[in-house]
Parts: C-alpha cells; sequence; structure tokens
C-alpha cells in the first residue's frame, strides 16, 4: 500500500472537482449537498483533514478507501458528498469495465447513517447511490454491487429501499428499466432531482 506523505504537498492544495448538486432530507427539510470527483494525488490531504475532524471515526470502510485511493486514484472513480457546511457525508469508489460499473464502497457519516437510531439527516446514502446510478446509465453501463455487506440494514437499504436485484449469493445490480424510477423515488423523498454536472 503506498501511503502518501503530507508533507510532500505542503504548496498543493486538493482540486476536487464539482460533479453534481443534490439535496438530503425529507423534502420538508431537505438541505442542499454536493458531490465531488476526487481524482488527482493532492485529493489526499482532503482525506487527512477528515480523518483530522474524527467525524468518520468508528466508521466501516473511510479508512480504506483513504489507503487504497493512494494507489489507485487514477484507475478507479472516488466521490465525496460535503453538506452545505462544507463538511464530509458520504463517499463512494466506483471502477469501471465494458458494460458496468462496480459499486466497491459506499458509506455514509456514521452520525447520520441509518446505523444510528438518532440520526438527523436521511437519504444521504440513498441520494449518494442514486447519483452513480444515472452515471453509469448515461455512460451505458449498469450498477453493480459484487459483494453486499452482510448486514440487515445494509439488505434492506438495497433490496427494499432502493430496489436492486440479487445476482448470486452476495451481489447485486440495478435493472436499467428501474433506473430513472429509483431517481424519481430520490427526488421524492428529498424534494429535488440530481442534477449531474459532468
Amino acid at each position: 500500500m503506498n501511503i502518501l506523505n503530507a508533507s510532500n504537498f505542503t504548496n498543493i492544495s486538493f482540486a476536487k472537482k464539482l460533479v453534481a448538486k443534490c439535496h438530503i432530507g425529507d423534502k420538508e427539510n431537505s438541505c442542499e449537498a454536493n458531490i465531488y470527483h476526487l481524482d488527482r494525488e493532492s485529493d489526499y490531504l482532503l482525506f487527512r483533514k477528515i480523518k483530522d475532524t474524527r467525524n468518520w471515526d468508528n466508521s466501516f470502510y473511510f479508512l480504506t478507501i483513504m489507503n487504497e485511493f493512494c494507489s489507485d486514484y487514477n484507475k478507479s472513480q472516488y466521490y465525496v458528498m460535503e453538506d452545505e457546511k462544507g463538511d464530509a457525508i458520504c463517499f463512494s469508489k466506483t471502477s469501471k469495465t465494458k458494460k458496468k460499473t462496480d459499486l466497491e464502497y459506499i458509506e455514509t457519516m456514521p452520525k447520520i447513517s441509518t446505523n444510528n437510531p438518532r440520526r438527523i439527516m436521511k437519504y444521504v446514502g440513498e441520494t449518494m447511490l442514486a447519483f452513480l446510478v444515472l452515471v453509469s446509465d448515461s455512460e451505458n453501463k449498469v450498477l453493480n454491487v459484487p459483494n453486499v455487506a452482510n448486514r440487515e440494514k445494509t439488505k434492506k437499504f438495497y433490496f427494499e429501499q432502493c430496489g436492486f436485484k440479487k445476482n448470486g449469493k452476495h451481489a447485486a445490480y440495478m435493472p436499467k428499466d428501474r433506473t430513472h424510477e429509483f431517481a424519481e423515488q430520490n427526488k421524492c423523498h428529498t424534494g429535488s432531482k440530481i442534477e449531474i454536472i459532468v
């Protein structure tokens, strides 16, 4: 694993690229959010900054995503969703083949994830997932999840809330004919359509 030394970047700032505007939360109480593509070596500084805030303590995947970024930021697609205050609230990592986009990781900040019964913001993960489905569809690819975590809330999220279909024992995919229905579902939940900027 190639771990970068942040001191190598004293004169470099991260340059995340805005790729979508969206809303999160119930439509009666939603707020704006932005999704950024991280695709430069210097974007690693963003991970370091977020790690220092401790907002992602007790997460399942954040440190893995952070470490993998160093070795494959130019091969895989890394996205971060930020709320109105500029706080990172969701990360995802995908990789592409000719016919599909594999979702390797997606995670919402622990204090607002479905695993927290006292969360104050809903539909963060769903909105990121809807964005990924729309991007995959625009590239004529199917969004595939090679390994759905074996947690009841996670399986309920993919199969019941979002409408993914099972593909073997652990995998799932979003059927092409459900893409726009899923985007509309997210719009109904948040009160706003996802605006793709790329």
